[in-house]
């Protein structure tokens, strides 16, 4: 900062501000990432999703979006206690990302569910991607430690449905 003095001398006064984004990057960041698995969180993903699908409208692209969620999840924290649980939840966390494209979204959206969105993915390639999420994670980790999941696959193409359809049919398609 440069300011004016008496007798028309100039001080200035340098800051330092590097602390300062260093701090307000790291709140961004823990605004929008779930802090077990490190993944974006449902903030970041309503924001994102909308983004997603504005581009694939105005490119007329497909746009692929996937619904995972623990089967049976509360069974397995009764039996193994909550701490297994997390570490099923970071371990399926990085399964989907070993798993998908290096160009898909995932988020942690609640509890034990996931969401994946693969822009420019069609119907069947979205299809054969999640049963490659849904095999990697139901023979990853020690046996005791398997669970399966449910994914429930919603695809349009670029002029085609709003989110709130995407999501009601991904729903359904989830059960």
């Amino acid at each position: 900062r440069v300011h004016p003095q008496a007798g028309g001398a100039w001080t200035a006064l340098w800051e330092d501000v590097t602390e300062r984004c260093r701090a307000e990057s790291l709140l961004r960041y823990m605004a929008h990432h779930d802090p077990l698995t490190g993944l974006p969180n449902r903030g970041f993903f309503d924001e994102h999703v909308l983004f997603e699908l504005s581009r694939a409208r105005r490119y007329n692209l497909p746009l692929a979006f996937a619904m995972v969620d623990v089967d049976h999840f509360k069974r397995y924290n009764d039996a193994f206690g909550h701490a297994a649980g997390d570490q099923v939840l970071k371990r399926i966390a990085g399964d989907i990302m070993a798993t998908v494209r290096a160009t898909d979204h995932v988020f942690r959206f609640g509890g034990e569910e996931f969401v994946v969105i693969c822009d420019g993915l069609a119907s069947e390639p979205a299809l054969a991607l999640g049963e490659r999420i849904r095999r990697v994670i139901a023979s990853s980790g020690e046996e005791r430690e398997r669970v399966t999941v449910s994914i429930g696959i919603a695809t349009c193409a670029g002029e085609a449905l709003d989110y709130d359809a995407l999501f009601l049919i991904a729903d359904k398609r989830l059960y």
